[in-house]
C-alpha cells in the first residue's frame, strides 16, 4: 500500500471515528491493527467493545485488581506489574501508542 492510500484510509478511519464519537487515534490504532481496510462504520461496535482507554496495562490492572480482588488489594498483598504482565501475554489486552484495548 502507498503512503497516499494509507494517509487516505487513515482520514477515512478518522472521519468514521468522529462521525460516532469516537477517540480517532484509538479507531485509527485498532483497525490498523486488526488490518480492516473498509467498512469502518461497521467496525463501531466491535471498536466501542474492545476500546479500554487511553492508559497503559499496568493502570487497568491496577483498576481491575481493585475491583475484582479487592480483598487481597487491602490485605497489602498484589503483585500489580505480574497481574498486568498476565493480562498482557494471556491476550487479555493489548496496547499500542499508550491505548488499551481487549481482544474480544
Amino acid at each position: 500500500m502507498t503512503q497516499q492510500a494509507d494517509t487516505e484510509l487513515e482520514d477515512l478511519m478518522a472521519s468514521v471515528a468522529e462521525d460516532h464519537g469516537l477517540d480517532e487515534v484509538a479507531f485509527i490504532l485498532w483497525c490498523k491493527n486488526f488490518h480492516i481496510t473498509s467498512n469502518f462504520d461497521e467496525q463501531v461496535t466491535d471498536f466501542t467493545d474492545a476500546y479500554i482507554g487511553e492508559m497503559s496495562v499496568l493502570e487497568y490492572a491496577e483498576e481491575l485488581a481493585d475491583d475484582i480482588y479487592a480483598d487481597a488489594v487491602k490485605t497489602g498483598y498484589f503483585d500489580y506489574e505480574s497481574f498486568a504482565r498476565d493480562l498482557e501475554i494471556g491476550g487479555d489486552v493489548w496496547a499500542s501508542d499508550g491505548y488499551l484495548f481487549r481482544n474480544c
